[in-house]
């Protein structure tokens, strides 16, 4: 199962109802991959921005 970029955009309670269903439905010795998005301030988005000149 592979979840990419969805548990960081729903509200903590929801994010937890998800992860309870994937417990659920995966097998045994199942794997879940979970990509997230990386929280970036805007400070760093402005540095960053910075450097590409």
């Amino acid at each position: 199962m592979v979840l990419s970029n969805i548990i960081d955009n729903l509200y903590p309670y929801d994010a937890e109802i998800l992860m309870n269903e994937v417990e659920r439905i995966l097998k045994a010795k199942g794997k879940a991959l979970v990509k997230l998005n990386p929280y970036i301030t805007k400070e760093q988005i402005m540095e960053y921005e910075s450097y590409k000149g």
